[in-house]
C-alpha cells in the first residue's frame, strides 16, 4: 500500500512541472560497426543518373495538321498464263470418215481475250475448213463438217491467236481422211504409195486404190515436190474401164531426174472445186540416185488385197526396182517349210520396171513366199509378198461318153 501511495505522490509532482522549458532531445548514439565494414554516409541524397524526362511542355497540337499519306486501293492485274494449246480428237494418226461432222476437240491455257481457231490441211497445204473454236470447262471445242472431195494424209491444225490476229501457240495433229464407201456415190481410194513412203528420182513410182464412177471414165495421178507440194515434177493421166461399182485401179509417174526431197504423191479425177471432184494425197520422200538410201524394190503385184491363188494358177509378178536401170533383179518363191520351187532373173527396163509371168506348181499349197532382190553384201534390196497357194479344184466326173455305133454299110446291086 505504502508503494501505491508513492506513486500517486510522484506523479501529481511530474504535472505540476509541464510549463517549464522542454528537454532537450536526446542525442542519437553512434552505430555499431562492425570490423572491417564501411558504414555508407546518408547526410545528404545523391542525383542518381536516370534518363532526362520528356519536357511537356513542348508537345503541342498542330492547328493545321498534314494529312496522312493515303494508300491507293488495290487493282487487279492480270497474271501472265504460259500458253498451252492441244488436239485430243482427231487423235494422232486416228481415221475420219469423210462427208459427215465430226466434233474436234482439246486443251488450252489462255489469257481471257485470246481464241482458238482450227483448220483443216490437205498434205499438199490445201486449206479445206477453218473455224473458230468455243471454250468450256477445260478446253476448246468445234463441230466441224468434213468435206468429201480429198482423202488421205490429212493435218488438223489448232491456233491460239492474240485480240489483234498474232500466233500465241500453234499444235498440229496428223491423221487420215477416207471416203465413207458405204453412203458416197463418187470416191477414190490411194493405198500405194504408202504415207511416208519413198522414190528415186527417175524411176517409176506405183500408184493403185479403189475407185468408183471417175469423172470421164479418167483418173491422173501428179507427183509435187518443193515447199508444201507445189511444183508438179511428174504426171501421167490414163482412160479407165466404165463401171457404177468400186474397182480397182493401178499406174505409174516418173519423177524428174533434177529432183529430191520431200514431196507429194496425188491422184484425183473432175476438175478441183467442181461437185464430181475427188482427190487422194500422201506426203513422200524421192531420193536422189547418188543417195544411199536410193536402193530398193517394190513389189506392186500381187496386190496386198488379193493374195489368194490356187496350184497350177498363173500369176504376173511386177515392180519397181529403184535406182536400178537396166538391170536384173532375182526372183523366187520359197515355200513355208523353206522349200524353193521356183528360182528366175528377170531384167529391168531403164526406169526400173520389171515383170515376170510365175506359173505356180501343181503339188504345192499353203503359204508361200514371193522373194524379189537385187544387189550384193554391199548395196542389197528386197520385197517380199506373202501369198497363200489354195489346192487345185478337183474335176468333178462326169456322164460316161455315149458310143455311137458305126453304120452297118447297106449291100449294093
Amino acid at each position: 500500500m505504502r508503494a501505491l501511495i508513492i506513486f500517486v505522490i510522484l506523479l501529481i509532482l511530474l504535472i505540476g512541472c509541464g510549463g517549464g522549458e522542454p528537454d532537450a532531445l536526446p542525442t542519437s548514439a553512434a552505430l555499431l560497426e562492425r570490423p572491417g565494414e564501411v558504414t555508407p554516409d546518408i547526410s545528404s541524397p545523391t542525383a542518381t543518373q536516370l534518363p532526362p524526362t520528356t519536357d511537356l511542355t513542348a508537345v503541342y497540337l498542330n492547328e493545321n495538321p498534314t494529312a496522312a499519306p493515303t494508300t491507293p486501293a488495290p487493282t487487279r492485274t492480270a497474271t501472265p498464263v504460259n500458253a498451252v494449246l492441244n488436239i485430243i480428237d482427231p487423235a494422232q494418226e486416228e481415221v475420219v470418215l469423210m462427208g459427215q461432222t465430226y466434233i474436234i476437240n482439246g486443251l488450252v491455257e489462255r489469257e481471257e481475250d485470246q481464241t482458238v481457231w482450227v483448220s483443216l490441211f490437205t498434205s499438199n497445204g490445201r486449206l479445206l475448213v477453218e473455224q473458230q473454236a468455243n471454250f468450256n470447262d477445260i478446253g476448246w471445242r468445234t463441230d466441224m463438217f468434213i468435206p468429201r472431195f480429198v482423202s488421205g494424209a490429212a493435218e488438223m491444225v489448232a491456233v491460239l491467236r492474240d485480240p489483234d490476229g498474232s500466233i500465241v501457240s500453234t499444235y498440229r495433229q496428223p491423221f487420215t481422211l477416207l471416203p465413207n464407201t458405204s453412203t458416197e456415190e463418187q470416191y477414190l481410194i490411194l493405198s500405194n504409195p504408202e504415207r511416208d513412203g519413198t522414190g528415186v528420182s527417175g524411176f517409176n513410182i506405183f500408184f493403185d486404190g479403189r475407185i468408183k464412177r471417175p469423172t470421164n471414165n479418167r483418173v491422173t495421178i501428179t507427183v509435187y515436190g518443193e515447199e508444201n507440194c507445189q511444183t508438179r515434177i511428174a504426171r501421167q493421166s490414163f482412160t479407165l474401164g466404165s463401171s457404177v461399182n468400186e474397182f480397182y485401179w493401178s499406174g505409174f509417174a516418173i519423177p524428174s531426174h533434177s529432183y529430191a526431197g520431200p514431196a507429194c504423191a496425188v491422184a484425183h479425177f473432175g476438175e478441183p472445186g467442181a461437185a464430181d471432184w475427188r482427190e487422194a494425197q500422201v506426203p513422200i520422200t524421192i531420193f536422189s540416185t547418188d543417195d544411199e538410201n536410193a536402193t530398193g524394190i517394190h513389189i506392186a503385184n500381187p496386190r496386198i488385197d488379193n493374195l489368194e491363188f490356187v496350184s497350177g494358177q498363173q500369176i504376173l509378178v511386177y515392180g519397181t526396182a529403184f535406182n536400178i536401170s537396166s538391170r536384173e533383179v532375182f526372183l523366187s518363191l520359197l515355200l513355208e517349210n523353206g522349200r524353193i520351187v521356183e528360182q528366175q532373173t528377170v531384167p529391168t527396163d531403164f526406169w526400173g520396171y520389171f515383170e515376170l509371168s510365175l506359173t505356180l506348181p501343181l503339188d504345192v499349197q499353203g503359204f508361200a513366199q514371193i522373194i524379189v532382190e537385187t544387189g550384193d553384201d554391199d548395196i542389197f534390196a528386197d520385197d517380199i509378198r506373202l501369198i497363200n497357194i489354195l489346192p487345185a479344184p478337183t474335176p468333178t466326173p462326169g456322164p460316161p461318153p455315149t458310143v455311137t455305133p458305126f453304120p452297118t454299110p447297106t449291100p449294093s446291086s
